[in-house]
């Protein structure tokens, strides 16, 4: 399962509170979890197998985050 992102690059509390809720819920259904907003990687049993860091920074955001400031741009699609 894939967590929540924060085009921002500075997620707020009800980003973390439901990115956390969904990692959750895919270690309890078996299934591996990634965190955009941590860059971490879980197993299906949910412990954790690596970390990257944020997908998205304030030093990236311009890359992957649209003029909107909401939504990617292809490069944050892929």
């Amino acid at each position: 399962m894939l967590g929540c992102w924060s085009p921002n690059g500075s997620p707020g509390a009800s980003i973390t509170n439901t990115d956390t809720t969904v990692r959750t819920a895919a270690a309890a259904a078996g299934y591996p979890f990634v965190s955009p907003v941590t860059g971490s990687v879980d197993d299906s049993a949910g412990a954790l197998m690596v970390t990257h860091g944020p997908w998205i920074t304030a030093g990236n955001t311009a890359a992957y985050v649209g003029a909107d400031g909401v939504h990617p741009t292809d490069a944050g699609h892929v």
